[in-house]
């Protein structure tokens, strides 16, 4: 991915005008009342099914990410998922 930015940085050129990018501030205080939101959803789930709810749906991160974090291939987290959503369809009914 950095590769891709950097090459994509080298073949476009920038006017030296343009402004500077936006700063923006990460609320911890939503993140936690979305976590807080999910707490009764989560009872019902593994600790990995959780680790992909909450890193998924919270932190909005992709399933490389994910895997990249726990140190597992991407297909373990695509079974996480698979997991969780069917769980949490039969909870939701």
């Amino acid at each position: 991915m950095l590769k891709k930015d950097a090459s994509y940085y080298d073949q476009h050129s920038f006017s030296s005008t343009a402004p500077e990018p936006v700063q923006m501030a990460i609320d911890t205080d939503a993140w936690i009342s979305d976590a807080e939101n999910l707490a009764p959803y989560l009872k019902t789930l593994s600790e990995r099914e959780q680790r992909w709810v909450i890193e998924h749906a919270v932190h909005d991160q992709a399933p490389r990410m994910i895997a990249a974090k726990y140190n597992v291939s991407v297909e373990t987290v695509k079974g996480w998922r698979k997991g969780a959503l069917a769980k949490l369809r039969k909870y939701v009914k």
